[in-house]
């Protein structure tokens, strides 16, 4: 015998659904759904002290410091290349767009997808797009690196 989750009957055990309410075994199987950890306008916050910083204090501390490396390595990508261009970014530019486009669209996202988060609610910027965008942008800056590169040709001193 099992005992219904939704409606607390007994059913035999080869019975795949409930005899009184429908509900099915399988249910018997899942886990609990937990409460949100944190307070969603708390969760916000911190995500928009830095990135990734209100989905570990949600409870999500993955996918929090992913964010919050892909924050940091776009940010840095974009000083790097104004300080040592002297703010002319020349060939550098599709590479410095992209990384101010990718800082500042985390920064929003990652603000509202941390008050989600705490909500119980899905991220509007998955775990797989993040994956991918960080993984894209990495690609960009060796794909401008080496065309870079390639332009200067070999110096002959």
């Amino acid at each position: 015998m099992w005992d219904c989750p939704t409606c607390e009957s007994e059913n035999p055990i080869d019975a795949t659904t409930c005899r009184i309410c429908g509900t099915p075994f399988g249910k018997l199987l899942q886990e609990p759904t937990v409460a949100p950890r944190s307070d969603p306008g708390r969760a916000t916050a911190y995500s928009l002290l830095f990135p990734g910083l209100g989905h570990v204090v949600a409870g999500r501390a993955g996918e929090g410091a992913a964010r919050a490396v892909i924050f940091a390595y776009a940010v840095t990508t974009a000083i790097i290349i104004l300080v040592m261009t002297g703010g002319a970014p020349g060939p550098f530019l599709s590479l410095l767009m992209a990384s101010v486009a990718v800082a500042v669209g985390l920064y929003v996202v990652s603000a509202m997808d941390a008050g989600r988060v705490a909500r119980g609610e899905p991220s509007l910027l998955s775990p797989r797009i993040l994956l991918y965008g960080g993984a894209g942008l990495i690609l960009l800056t060796v794909v401008v690196l080496v065309v870079v590169g390639l332009r200067a040709g070999p110096r002959v001193a």
